[in-house]
């Protein structure tokens, strides 16, 4: 069995939707602008958007009852940063300190408030209207209850999992620490071309001592601990590395759903997009598509690849067994055509039985309760 690697967004450790409770919301309006003002255009402003902080901002202006009805014009995404549009005639940016950065809205207020934010383990989202600072809101998302399980089975199938965000500091370390994530496999403020770089060295593993005699692709998965880098070019140098006792290439998968995660899953061994709350490019992108919310699903479909994989390796050996069996006395002149024509009908016929157990396979519910 070949060492994996499983890297995840902390999207897909949470709830489809931020689930907020009031104490963990809190927008503050700056530079006169209003709490009702201030919700409108952000609402307005993130009705275009799929990330799981718009569906919050949307919830939470519902339930003030603030309608988030501005005409918006000229949304633009700016991956892993946030959104600007033209909303109700003014030039609103949403996202990240580094956005607001990027639209010469910066200041020690800002950083000051980023600080503070990053140590509640909240996620910020400031807001600048017509290139002033109009105020930022925070929020505290609860994980997956089903997301700590699906990290130990994932473990139980010899799978090592990463965790590779956007989010804060504070805020990754603890949705790391709430599922069992070490804190060196929680990275945290990555843009999407960062994502996708994280991916490239986690396919190539540690130094794998030259005393321990192992081959490549045979080693337990508990000696995957990896390190170096990879990329375009580099598949024959770490095989020669791997000769020499060097790091070992190890099969990565990502799991995401959301655009920004599209580079990462494409380049993946496996990408596999959460279906249901999906990007459409994340669903193009990725190699494997799961129609749920519960990432227990990914152990799951881990086990049905694997029970797939050891099939077609049965019916492999037994068809080729077959083959030689009777090749042996045919050429010996011992078995007559209709003999040698019943036996390849047969085994022909044990192989597509043998697929066909596939199809009865499930994951027992019980384990998932687990």
């Amino acid at each position: 069995m070949r060492p994996r690697d499983m890297a995840r967004k902390t999207g897909n450790l949470r709830p489809p939707r931020f689930s907020l409770e009031v104490k963990d919301w809190m927008l503050k309006p700056r530079n006169g602008w209003s709490h009702g003002e201030l919700l409108r255009l952000l609402g307005s402003l993130e009705r275009s958007s799929t990330h799981p902080l718009a569906a919050a901002v949307l919830g939470y202006a519902a339930a003030q009852g603030v309608a988030c009805d501005a005409p918006v014009e000229g949304s633009e995404a700016v991956p892993g940063a946030g959104l600007t549009a033209s909303v109700g005639g003014r030039r609103v940016a949403a996202g990240t300190a580094g956005l607001l950065a990027a639209q010469g809205v910066a200041g020690p207020e800002v950083v000051a408030a980023q600080e503070a934010i990053d140590a509640e383990g909240a996620t910020a989202c400031f807001v600048a209207v017509n290139g002033q600072l109009a105020g930022w809101l925070s929020a505290r998302d609860v994980v997956r209850p089903e997301a700590a399980q699906a990290v130990a089975m994932l473990g139980a199938l010899g799978v090592k999992a990463a965790m590779l965000t956007g989010d804060g500091g504070a805020a990754a370390a603890g949705v790391g620490a709430a599922v069992g994530i070490p804190a060196p496999r929680v990275h945290a403020r990555l843009l999407p071309a960062e994502k996708l770089d994280k991916v490239a060295e986690y396919k190539v593993g540690p130094a794998t001592p030259r005393a321990a005699g192992c081959c490549p692709g045979l080693l337990p998965a508990a000696t995957c601990c990896l390190t170096g880098s990879g990329g375009a070019g580099s598949g024959s140098a770490a095989a020669g590395r791997r000769r020499r006792g060097g790091p070992q290439r190890v099969w990565v998968a990502h799991v995401g759903d959301g655009v920004n995660d599209a580079p990462a899953l494409a380049a993946a061994d496996a990408g596999i997009a959460m279906g249901v709350a999906g990007s459409a490019a994340a669903l193009e992108a990725g190699s494997v598509a799961l129609f749920t919310n519960d990432v227990r699903a990914v152990p799951a479909a881990l086990r049905l690849a694997r029970a797939a994989g050891a099939t077609i390796r049965q019916n492999i050996t037994f068809a080729v067994l077959t083959k030689v069996a009777v090749l042996v006395p045919a050429l010996m002149g011992h078995f007559t055509l209709w003999g040698a024509v019943a036996v390849d009908v047969g085994s022909s016929l044990l192989v597509v039985a043998n697929a066909l157990r596939l199809l009865k396979w499930r994951w027992p519910r019980g384990r998932l309760q687990q």
